[in-house]
């Protein structure tokens, strides 16, 4: 018994505890085919080295012709290894040149669509403006007909400048709040109804029958 096989026998003892019998041979034999395989790998280096010693006795010329086809072979393989590079370099060029166009191809299409959109989103928000414009002016108009239609078109301003002089002073004194143009033309109209006033035209109007009040 070597060595080999004490250790063998050894460390199957310290696994033993550990292993079933089906994993202990499968270890065994995997051990007996990797010391078997060494050492039929040595015999074989020793087998070739042996026949190429007598194939170099026999011929003096076999170790410059093994040179020879050495070299031949080589340079076939690197011929071949350069026409395979060259390909690849060649199908290589042509993958980027059909990516750099699907890339230019995509941006442009991005562009476009983010211009189609801005152009969609500057139309909606002119439409958008236009529309608070004409409401802006209906509300203006809507305004300029009430007030046509009430007291105020219709008081004479220099008649009634103590009227206006008390108003504005109510309107300043009150608590310094300021009020929009809106609320003083209510209060104007709201005066005017209540004390009744009229210009002379308005008279006339009345007089003719061709202003109905309001």
């Amino acid at each position: 018994m070597n060595a080999n096989e004490i250790e063998m026998n050894s460390e199957d003892k310290i696994e033993e505890p550990q292993l079933t019998p089906k994993e202990k041979r499968a270890i065994y034999m995997s051990r007996l085919r990797g010391s078997l395989d060494s050492e039929y790998r040595r015999i074989e280096r020793e087998n070739n080295a042996r026949a190429m010693r007598k194939k170099r006795l026999e011929n003096p010329l076999y170790r410059e012709h093994e040179r020879r086809q050495n070299r031949t072979h080589m340079a076939e393989m690197r011929r071949e290894n350069c026409d395979y590079r060259q390909r690849e370099h060649i199908k290589n060029r042509h993958r980027m040149a059909l990516k750099r166009c699907l890339h230019t191809q995509t941006s442009s299409a991005i562009n476009n669509t983010i211009k189609s959109t801005t152009t969609t989103t500057t139309t909606t928000i002119t439409t958008a403006t236009n529309s608070n414009t004409n409401t802006i002016h209906s509300i203006y108009e809507t305004l300029e007909n009430n007030l046509q239609c009430s007291h105020i078109s219709f008081i004479p301003y220099q008649s009634n400048f103590n009227c206006y002089q008390q108003l504005l002073s109510n309107n300043n004194n009150n608590n310094n709040k300021q009020r929009s143009e809106y609320e003083f033309l209510q209060q104007i109209d709201a005066y005017c109804r209540q004390h009744d006033t009229r210009s002379s035209s308005d008279s006339n109007s009345h007089s003719a029958g061709s202003m109905p009040s309001c």
